[in-house]
């Protein structure tokens, strides 16, 4: 959940998933974790914006 501050603590929540980004993979240093992470969250706020999924 991206740009989301409100307190949802002792509610019921249903998560949805839109698309597959990638398959897992392991990193040899923590550094090209990072950019992965960025790049990953980067690409599901265009399909969430974009309406696709």
């Amino acid at each position: 959940m991206f740009d989301f501050s409100e307190s949802v603590y002792g509610k019921e929540l249903t998560i949805e998933f839109i698309s597959y980004l990638r398959p897992e993979r392991k990193f040899s240093a923590i550094d090209e974790l990072i950019s992965q992470i960025h790049r990953d969250a980067d690409q599901a706020k265009t399909l969430l914006t974009s309406g696709r999924g």
